[in-house]
């Protein structure tokens, strides 16, 4: 950790660099901010998991993949991306079903529209133009489709399926989603104001009673101890790790740990389901992928969980075979939840950690919906041998996208963060990604996460500056 010695005054220290803390990491610096960046992985590509699997288990009725769903080395999990990239819908951040009691989201999808524009530039966005069924926008994708699916459009048009071109991110290389490691980070680290340092776990926040934070403890690869030292500190370390560090850090002003005056750190994990069919199809002519999001707010109006649906055309033994999807929003409970679990140890000697996770029957309720609705649209385009494919061998029934853990508020008993990410109990501390989410909605968390780090810069950037 000798890096750390002799380093530059560091306006912001940031932990980990997935997507959250590259985006915000690289915007800052290309303002003249002077930023640490820890990350607990490697600097190699592919470098893997987490590592610590053993530190890690589950509770609840559901023996979720807490190991092989995270992802620790540069990039984050950028480096399983898949690449896509749809908004939020306005109803998800408006009062509905499936907010929780007693909280909601302290922003509007107003105040997020020009960060998702950054966001599509700084990601990449392909797509072109978009069915009204998607959020609305001012303008096009920045980038254009680059996926021919007018047979597959005009083959679900015949039943009122309106498919469209799913927004994705593309690397520079032509490859589905930019990868922060090769497309954002050499630009972080090329800045004479920053400073990546790799193989560097963060395993506890120094704060002084009033909250502020004075340093973050850190362990090097061999376990070597330094400490890093920042005007301000940034938690991107996803929706697991973010609340693990947070709880980890207790002290005699706060005995429960960072931000959880309220007992919500690790508080109302939720995860995208997803379920998947196949059927053989007589439309020789089929191919192209494409989503469909006409059925996301309608599904929220009936009480139930947001859906999008996914559609995708492949040889099969049989001929074509048109596989249909389903991304399902689950049910925010706050029984389901990450905690410390003393019992397990990382290689550091801390305590792992424990996903307490139970499907609620609203869970089975919109899954049960959705079903129908796959069948029903086969049906009506003669599909014939529909066979559901969901499990962990052919398609995960996970998403992998650990939401909701540390929820951003206007109120410190319901919530962790402020409306701009500061942790209620602490006046240099910031939370980025998806733990802040209130509700997850249908769509994948990375554009939406792009998005609050662009914000969060706007900031942090003009708090310094008063």
């Amino acid at each position: 950790m000798r890096a750390l010695e002799g380093a530059l005054p560091f306006d912001v220290c940031i932990v980990g660099s997935g997507p959250a803390g590259a985006v915000l990491g690289l915007d800052l610096v290309e303002r003249g901010r002077r930023v640490v960046m820890l990350e607990a992985g490697s600097r190699r590509p592919g470098w893997g998991p987490s590592g610590e699997d053993g530190a890690f288990r589950s509770s609840g009725a559901v023996d979720y993949p807490l190991a092989s769903s995270r992802y620790r080395g540069v990039g984050g999990t950028s480096n399983l991306w898949s690449g896509a990239c749809p908004r939020l819908h306005p109803l998800d951040l408006q009062r509905n079903a499936y907010t929780p009691d007693g909280a909601a989201w302290p922003i509007t999808y107003a105040d997020l529209e020009p960060y998702y524009e950054r966001a599509e530039r700084t990601l990449r966005v392909h797509g072109g133009v978009l069915s009204a069924h998607h959020p609305p926008r001012r303008g096009d994708l920045p980038f254009p489709a680059c996926v021919d699916n007018a047979s597959l459009k005009a083959v679900m048009g015949t039943v009122g399926i309106v498919v469209d071109n799913s927004p994705i991110s593309i690397g520079r290389r032509d490859r589905e989603g930019v990868r922060v490691s090769t497309d954002l980070l050499p630009r972080f680290t090329k800045s004479t104001s920053a400073a990546l340092v790799c193989g560097a776990t963060v395993t506890g926040l120094l704060l002084d009673s009033t909250g502020k934070v004075n340093a973050a403890e850190v362990r090097g690869a061999h376990g070597e101890r330094a400490v890093a030292e920042a005007r301000v500190f940034v938690v991107a370390a996803g929706g697991v790790e973010t609340p693990r560090l947070l709880l980890l850090s207790r002290s005699q002003p706060f005995p429960r740990g960072v931000g959880n005056a309220g007992g919500l750190v690790g508080r109302y994990f939720t995860e995208h389901l997803r379920v998947a069919f196949e059927a053989r199809t007589g439309h020789r002519e089929l191919s192209g992928v494409g989503r469909c999001h006409q059925y996301y707010e309608p599904f929220k109006q009936r009480g139930l969980g947001s859906v999008i649906l996914g559609f995708g055309v492949h040889d099969g033994a049989g001929g074509r075979v048109l596989r249909i999807s389903a991304d399902i929003e689950m049910w925010p409970s706050a029984a389901n939840r990450i905690d410390l679990a003393p019992e397990r140890r990382d290689r550091f000697g801390l305590s792992g950690l424990c996903l307490s996770l139970t499907l609620s029957e609203k869970d089975r309720e919109t899954t049960n919906h959705v079903k129908a609705l796959i069948r029903k649209i086969y049906a009506g385009v003669g599909g014939s041998d529909v066979v559901e494919v969901t499990s962990p061998e052919r398609v995960s029934p996970w998403l992998s996208h650990h939401m909701g853990t540390c929820r951003m508020g206007d109120n410190p008993e319901t919530s962790v963060t402020d409306a701009n990410l500061r942790v209620h109990e602490s006046p240099n501390l910031f939370l980025l990604g998806s733990a802040v989410f209130v509700t997850g909605g249908a769509s994948n968390p990375t554009l939406t996460i792009a998005a609050l780090a662009h914000r969060l810069a706007d900031f942090l950037c003009a708090e310094a500056s008063r």
